[in-house]
């Protein structure tokens, strides 16, 4: 009975390694590499820069970036903390000053 304990609490614990090392290498797999995002996020804030007095969606932004909406979303987030609304009204106020 002991060894069928230690046998299963030993395969729930290679179960969980498996598990967690599968989301870090998914994890991997959809984060872009720093410098790539970093010049994504270049490109979306003087695209922004260049528009700003016109009122844009999230939708047409992503259309004209080349980029889906959720990773612009995702992009922003992670690299600002803010919400695609939110980053751009920061860019207004900013040029407002």
């Amino acid at each position: 009975m002991a060894e069928y304990v230690k046998t299963k609490v030993h395969n729930m614990i290679c179960v969980k390694s498996i598990k967690n090392m599968l989301e870090l290498f998914l994890l991997h797999l959809v984060s872009p590499p720093v410098a790539y995002s970093k010049s994504r996020m270049d490109t979306v804030t003087s695209y922004r820069m260049q528009h700003i007095h016109q009122v844009l969606t999230v939708e047409q932004l992503s259309r004209d970036l080349g980029l889906s909406q959720s990773t612009l979303k995702r992009l922003l987030q992670s690299h600002c903390g803010m919400t695609p609304i939110a980053y751009f009204g920061h860019l207004k106020t900013e040029e407002a000053k």
